[in-house]
């Protein structure tokens, strides 16, 4: 199994927000990973923020390319996936991202709020998809 795809598999298992490190992926892993991860809704009891590491300062520039929030984005976008800067971990947002620069960490941050198939159980159903 590709690390994309591993990854992907990580990404559609989350219960709650969780962050991951696209340090050294770029070009078409982003693509697939984007679309092994957020091409169908994922299955939860409430909505999530995926946060993606995606650039960083001296320290880590090295890392990461300087192409991966672009990619990324338009990797999101072709899901149907919208910026929004203003997005949070609810209903209204599900399907959007924003990305933030963090200069306390020194960090770069895609967050991604997918579409997300809630269930009283947090497992099955397709009660509360939008």
């Amino acid at each position: 199994m590709s690390a994309a795809k591993s990854l992907a598999a990580n990404i559609r298992g989350v219960v709650d927000s969780e962050e991951f490190d696209l340090g050294n992926y770029e070009g078409q892993q982003v693509v697939d990973l984007v679309n092994s991860a957020f091409s169908e809704p994922l299955k939860g009891n409430q909505y999530v923020k995926v946060t993606f590491v995606v650039g960083g300062g001296k320290k880590t520039r090295q890392k990461y390319s300087p192409d991966l929030p672009k990619e990324l984005g338009q990797a999101l976008s072709a899901l149907g996936f919208s910026e929004d800067r203003g997005a949070s971990a609810c209903e209204q947002c599900q399907g959007m991202y924003k990305f933030q620069h963090d200069t306390d960490k020194d960090l770069k941050f895609m967050h991604v709020f997918p579409h997300v198939t809630i269930s009283a159980s947090g497992g099955g159903g397709a009660e509360g998809h939008v």
